[in-house]
Formats: structure tokens, C-alpha cells, sequence
């Protein structure tokens, strides 16, 4: 999963990265794939070796659209969690703010109002 550094001048102008960049093509799919968004998000990836080819076939319903039955969700949200809190807090705060936002159900009016004070969890600006 891409983080927000991955999008970073230095890492497109990165030597590998353009690399990868060079061998990508990019095709619409047509009207096929338009007709099925914003239902969903028709998706294909086919991969070109010397020998052989991989084709995904189309995909409705990517890893991390809402309606994606073949992914760990779960496990995918928790990842994603943690790329981008990272950048903002500690790993002891992170997992603070994680435990509140799973016992979202149980809390309180007051509790959820509080929810995002974290001021003093944040990591210092260096």
C-alpha cells in the first residue's frame, strides 16, 4: 500500500520507480466498464512476461471498495491506519486513538465529542 511518501517528488524521480513507470500502460475499458461506475470500480490489470501473461479478468469491486468480498478488510483498514497515523503520532497514541475508534459503539455523547481532541498525543514538528 502506498503511503504519502510515495507520492513524494523524490520518489516519482526515483530511478526504479521510473523504471516501473516506463513499462505501465494504461487502457480505458470502454463502455463496459463505464456503464458499471460509480456502482463500482471496473477494474482489469494484465501482466506481460516473455513467456507468459497474467490476466486478473475484470474486477468490480477492487480491495478496499466497501462491496469487496475477496480482501481482509479488516486487515487492510488496520494497515492503513497505522501508514498515516504514523506520520502524525506515536506508536503509544496511535494505538490509544485505535482502541477509542473500535469501542466506537459503547461511547458515550461526551466520549465521541472528545474523540479527535489528541493535541497532546500529536508527534512534534521537527
Amino acid at each position: 500500500m502506498l503511503g504519502p511518501e510515495d507520492y513524494s517528488d523524490a520518489a516519482i524521480r526515483d530511478p526504479q520507480t521510473q523504471a516501473w513507470i516506463a513499462k505501465i500502460e494504461c487502457l480505458h475499458g470502454g463502455p463496459e466498464y463505464d456503464s458499471e461506475y460509480p456502482r463500482g470500480i471496473p477494474t482489469k490489470v494484465t501482466i506481460h512476461f516473455e513467456d507468459k501473461q497474467l490476466d486478473s479478468g475484470k474486477i468490480l469491486f477492487p480491495a478496499g471498495h466497501s462491496c469487496c468480498s475477496s480482501s481482509n478488510f479488516d486487515l487492510l483498514l488496520q494497515h492503513k491506519f497505522e501508514l498515516l497515523g504514523r506520520q502524525a503520532l506515536s506508536a503509544a497514541a496511535l494505538k490509544e486513538v485505535q482502541q477509542q475508534l473500535l469501542q466506537l459503539e459503547a461511547a458515550t455523547p461526551a466520549e465521541v465529542l472528545q474523540l479527535y481532541e489528541f493535541k497532546d498525543l500529536l508527534l512534534q514538528q521537527q
